[in-house]
């Protein structure tokens, strides 16, 4: 008896396993354009793969706006850095996060990098919108 219900909770734990990550290719074919995905990939990072509007157009103006103050900015380029972490995959607290380091970056006269997890595809088109010569890793 115990055997059978070892075997049925480890069958049903599986499908849950197999359910959520079904889950998480559907929301990835369904957000992500999979041909500029795979260019991205490739090593293109002018090519943003999110299909959202929305999200499109707020990098576009984000790059444009960070740009105008940029070119308003001395740069003095020294060792400092600022680290911008992206661990919790909430766009509010990215955008507070990153708009934050990149005015300290201006007070403190250095560059910001940005530490993100793995795979995510918005922080890093975040990030990349508000930099001029940081990086991101």
């Amino acid at each position: 008896m115990f055997l059978i219900n070892f075997i049925t909770c480890l069958l049903l734990n599986e499908a849950k396993i197999i359910k959520k990550r079904l889950g998480y290719l559907k929301f990835f074919a369904i957000n992500i354009n999979l041909i500029k995905y795979f260019f991205y990939i490739l090593g293109n990072k002018n090519i943003n793969p999110i299909k959202s509007i929305e999200f499109n157009n707020f990098i576009q103006n984000n790059k444009k706006k960070w740009k105008k103050i940029d070119s308003d900015y001395i740069k003095i380029n020294n060792k400092k850095i600022i680290l911008v972490d992206n661990l919790i995959n909430q766009p509010l607290y990215t955008i507070n996060n990153i708009s934050t380091a990149k005015y300290l970056s201006y007070f403190y006269k250095s560059n910001c990098v940005g530490f993100l997890k793995q795979g995510d595809i918005k922080g890093e088109e975040e990030v990349i919108s508000i930099k001029e010569q940081g990086k991101v890793k």
